[in-house]
């Protein structure tokens, strides 16, 4: 499994971007990357029938070294992400 992040900021079009390249056959929207670690604590139903941590495809991704890292100091990516948003708020070009 290939995972690729489409990131940007506000109205950039990366959630047209997404949801277009979601429309293949052979690709799957995770959706916002943010709500990923607190969607795996949760652990909620999938559209499959199964947890997400049970899904064929979830928990795929959720073994992946880099999002498992991630999962795993979902307190500290809060942290980071209420960082960046303050400062983003300084800046005037954001």
């Amino acid at each position: 499994m290939k995972i690729i992040s489409i990131t940007g900021s506000g109205r950039t079009g990366s959630t047209l971007i997404s949801l277009l390249l979601s429309q293949g056959s052979d690709v799957f929207n995770l959706g916002q990357f943010r709500h990923l670690a607190a969607a795996y604590h949760k652990n909620p139903p999938c559209s499959c029938g199964q947890t997400l941590r049970d899904c064929a495809v979830y928990s795929q991704v959720f073994a992946e070294p880099g999002v498992a890292a991630y999962i795993q100091d979902e307190p500290g990516l809060d942290r980071r992400l209420r960082s960046f948003f303050k400062d983003a708020k300084k800046a005037k070009d954001w």
